[in-house]
């Protein structure tokens, strides 16, 4: 029962700290982004910490005459994988919220051309997940490339409004999107008289606590933070091993 009540207390204060930490994760879009991972990545060393001392907490101490000394027992095999799977599942959440956290507050953009022929291409834009006006502004630059073909549409799981295309000529053009946000995506085909990578574009979200990271950059970013999110873990357990003993011989 005791037991019970120990772990019944360790998952109502993980709960209580996990839920904390989404509440301020929704308020952090006033932050610079590498600050704002370091503190969400900050919560998550903290959680997985409180979990580890407290799978490892001191054992009970047995009073022999007029000194007390430490009880000690080997744990079961089977209690052992549960506190080692529990550190993982720890692990886990931690790193996701970490690494959600790269594209939750802001826009992520691709353009991705096509291998059959180099005058097509694709751009693809996602939005966060706060609902905001968004300008994209297309142009070549090059006065021999022209854009041939443009067929903004939406492409997600819910509908566009019909973009609002402006100014356009062979050598630019100018869309916006209102109210642009979660479970859409906006796609742009289009074709070009030379390499489809020779268009730029340029997106500029109406709310300017929202950035747009282009898709490689996105990636290195959920790189860097499962990474460090293993090494957490590997450390987690390392230090768990180290503290539980559990490799060690019982003294008598």
């Amino acid at each position: 029962m005791d037991t019970l009540k120990k772990y019944w207390k360790l998952g109502a204060a993980v709960f209580s700290f996990a839920f904390g930490a989404v509440g301020t994760f929704l308020k952090l879009i006033d932050i610079p982004l590498d600050a704002r991972l370091i503190l969400i990545g900050v919560f998550g060393v903290i959680m997985v910490g409180f979990v580890v001392a407290a799978l490892t907490s001191a054992p009970a101490r047995a009073i022999d005459g007029f000194k007390s000394q430490v009880a000690h027992s080997r744990p079961s095999g089977w209690a052992t994988a549960g506190k080692i799977a529990l550190v993982v599942l720890t692990c886990i959440p931690a790193v996701f919220l970490v690494r959600f956290t790269v594209t939750y507050h802001n826009m992520s953009l691709s353009q991705i051309t096509d291998g059959g022929d180099d005058r097509v291409g694709r751009i693809e834009l996602k939005p966060s997940h706060f609902a905001t006006g968004v300008t994209l502004v297309l142009s070549t630059h090059q006065p021999d490339v022209r854009i041939l073909d443009l067929r903004p549409q939406g492409c997600g799981a819910d509908a566009i409004n019909t973009p609002n295309i402006q100014d356009p000529t062979d050598f630019s053009a100018t869309i916006r999107l209102y109210g642009f946000r979660t479970s859409q995506k906006f796609c742009i085909p289009y074709r070009l008289s030379d390499r489809a990578e020779l268009l730029n574009v340029a997106v500029t979200p109406m709310n300017s606590n929202i950035k747009v990271l282009r898709d490689q950059r996105v990636h290195e970013y959920q790189e860097i933070v499962c990474f460090s999110g293993g090494g957490l873990c590997l450390l987690a357990l390392v230090f768990f091993s180290y503290r539980c003993s559990w490799f060690r011989k019982p003294k008598n």
